[in-house]
Parts: structure tokens; C-alpha cells; sequence
């Protein structure tokens, strides 16, 4: 339930899903086996590339982070065409 599942869809929001890691300035927002169905509802919707900046958006903008990085799998599915976007 700490995913980014419920807030691509409007559920919640992004930055209440990150979490500490053992590690100094180094947090962590998982993707869960549920967040493979938003592909297909992605694209579904009109403005689809920009669903995960806008996810995003209050964490970056909010000064917390220096850098968000967004490991992407190997193929070019809807999450990977956000995160290039």
C-alpha cells in the first residue's frame, strides 16, 4: 500500500508513500505488483505522459530532495514514456 499505484490515480499522494531507508538522505517510494495495471490505464487517459510528473510534482517542488531518481524495467511501456517525459 506504500506505492504510487493509488496516487496516479488521485488516491492519496506521492509523498506520503516515501520512506527512510538505512541510509543517510536516501528515501525510497516502491512500486508494488499493482502498479503494473496502470499501463493499461494509462493510456486511457488524455494527457497519459505527464500522470507521473504530476505525481511528482509536489515533491519536487517542495525543496526536500536535490535529486529523484526513477528506475524504469527494461521496456518501453507507459510508466518508462512518463518518466522520459
Amino acid at each position: 500500500g506504500k506505492g504510487l499505484y493509488g496516487p496516479l490515480h488521485g488516491e492519496g499522494s506521492a509523498s506520503e508513500n516515501i520512506i527512510p531507508t538505512n541510509r543517510e538522505n536516501f528515501y525510497l517510494l516502491p512500486a508494488e505488483v499493482d502498479l503494473a495495471a496502470i499501463e493499461i490505464e494509462l493510456s486511457h487517459k488524455e494527457d497519459y505522459l505527464v500522470q507521473l510528473r504530476r505525481c511528482l510534482d509536489p515533491i519536487r517542488i517542495s525543496g526536500q530532495f536535490k535529486v529523484i531518481m526513477i528506475d524504469c524495467p527494461p521496456a518501453l511501456g507507459m510508466l518508462s514514456m512518463n518518466s522520459l517525459a
